[in-house]
């Protein structure tokens, strides 16, 4: 029994129930008095460990993860569906316990990331890490692409690593380290499994030596 299982079951009553339906949201209001209502309040939402420490402004530690991936209404109503498909397939098959302590993991990494180097962190690639969460649990489960080709999951999430690397290669510092910081969670939870399977691959090809 590792760590994750021993939190579960003595706090069985922790989480967040529907929690990214709350967040998808908190989130498409966050779009609509930004972008539609024009009142200019995601530079308010940043993550921005300055403005934190100097000006008291706690509400960053966790509005962060409000602010829209885009300006264009489709792509975010399109993330927005999907990131909600995701996150509830995982707290459906997590518990809410666990895929809240998922998130939160996710959101602790990227405020260390900001406290390391200064700069406006979103939580675009915590929503990264869940997606390929769900890869790693459902790699061959089957989703319509712009609503008309069906695609394995998995080749999606190694679509997303491959742009993933390309905006680590090619973006800013705040860019580089909120990748790594989002991809803790994924580490943690599922460290475990990846050895298990890398032993398991290790005996297979050490038996088919034998003969």
């Amino acid at each position: 029994m590792n760590f994750l299982d021993r939190f579960e079951m003595k706090h069985r009553r922790f989480g967040i129930e529907n929690l990214m339906m709350h967040i998808s949201i908190i989130t498409g209001i966050v779009y609509l008095l930004e972008y539609i209502g024009g009142l200019n309040i995601i530079q308010y939402l940043y993550l921005n460990s300055e403005l934190i420490v100097k000006e008291l402004q706690l509400w960053r530690l966790v509005t962060f993860i409000f602010v829209p991936a885009d300006s264009r209404l489709f792509y975010v109503i399109l993330s927005l569906l999907f990131y909600y498909f995701i996150g509830s397939a995982l707290e459906s098959t997590w518990g809410k316990c666990r895929f809240t302590l998922y998130y939160i993991v996710c959101m602790l990494g990227t405020i260390a990331a900001s406290f390391i180097l200064k700069g406006n962190y979103v939580g675009t690639y915590i929503n990264l890490s869940l997606f390929l969460a769900f890869a790693s649990l459902y790699p061959n489960y089957e989703v319509m692409l712009f609503f008309i080709i069906r695609v394995k999951v998995k080749y999606l999430a190694y679509a997303d690593l491959i742009l993933t690397l390309i905006s680590f290669i090619t973006g800013n510092a705040v860019v580089k380290l909120s990748i790594v910081a989002s991809l803790i969670g994924l580490i943690i939870f599922f460290a475990g499994d990846w050895y298990n399977m890398i032993k398991s691959w290790i005996r297979r090809m050490k038996y088919r030596n034998k003969f």
